[in-house]
């Protein structure tokens, strides 16, 4: 497999590797660009694979007050325009989800080939179900700083993982590091503050996307279940679901050898 080599360019930190048309790929949190590593090694030989690490997570520069969607695809274009990619294959897991859509939407100018989104929120009625003082609780500063811990994130490990022997509880603390959690709060707190706002415009532009989607999702994620990718499916137009079993939340790193084989087969 070819290797991927650790660069920094501007505020971003990124792995990079092989040869062919640019795919890059986005983690989610918690995450890194670890997240992708073991994908990204098996797509380098067919494509130049580029796994940023987004502002405030790994080794990228802290994100200050662009945290957020709009401030992370401000980041990524910079990268891309430091590295003179104008044209590109994009991958979103989970967080990576909403800023690769936000990237497509703030630089139309972009010429995406086609795009990967696996297993995260999609639709603005994803907490509408909770009761609103459980709501009020989740936005909370104490509850935020209870589940994005090293503590809350090795309890995830323990619900949201399913193959644990691909992804092990080692591998997924050296993404778990202090500024990455900060950021992660930010994120989760604007998140649950108007979910149905932020998510609203996502809904309305998915019959819009254009371009061949491979949606990846897992059957055993307690957070983003597999009716979220089906119902994404029914709205993109150009869309193929692929369904991994028997796999938790974090489906590039649980199934990273039929991720890679499922990529490169729908996009040839």
């Amino acid at each position: 497999m070819t290797e991927l080599s650790r660069n920094k360019a501007g505020r971003i930190s990124y792995l990079r590797g092989g040869e062919g048309e640019p795919f890059v790929f986005l983690h989610g949190i918690p995450g890194t660009s670890l997240s992708w590593e073991a994908v990204g090694h098996r797509l380098a030989d067919h494509y130049d694979v580029i796994i940023p690490d987004l502002l405030g997570f790994g080794e990228s520069d802290g994100a200050g007050d662009e945290f957020y969607f709009e401030g992370q695809a401000r980041a990524l274009k910079e990268l891309l325009g430091e590295l003179g990619i104008g044209r590109l294959y994009l991958a979103g897991h989970n967080l990576g989800f909403p800023v690769v859509l936000t990237l497509m939407r703030m630089f139309p100018e972009l010429k995406v080939n086609g795009l990967v989104l696996s297993n995260a929120h999609a639709f603005p009625d994803a907490v509408s179900a909770i009761p609103p003082i459980i709501r009020s609780l989740m936005g909370s500063g104490a509850y935020t700083s209870l589940m994005l811990s090293t503590t809350g994130i090795r309890l995830m490990y323990g619900s949201h993982v399913k193959k644990k022997d691909n992804l092990t509880w080692e591998r997924m603390k050296k993404q778990v590091t202090h500024e990455g959690l900060k950021t992660a709060r930010q994120i989760v707190r604007r998140n649950l503050g108007d979910f149905e706002r932020e998510y609203r415009p996502f809904e309305e532009n998915y019959e819009g996307i254009e371009v061949p989607t491979l949606l990846l999702w897992a059957d055993q994620d307690p957070t983003v279940p597999l009716e979220v990718g089906q119902r994404l499916d029914e709205m993109i137009p150009n869309s193929t679901l692929n369904i991994y079993e028997g796999v938790g939340h974090f489906v590039p790193e649980e199934q990273p050898d039929q991720v890679a084989g499922d990529i490169e087969a729908f996009f040839g």
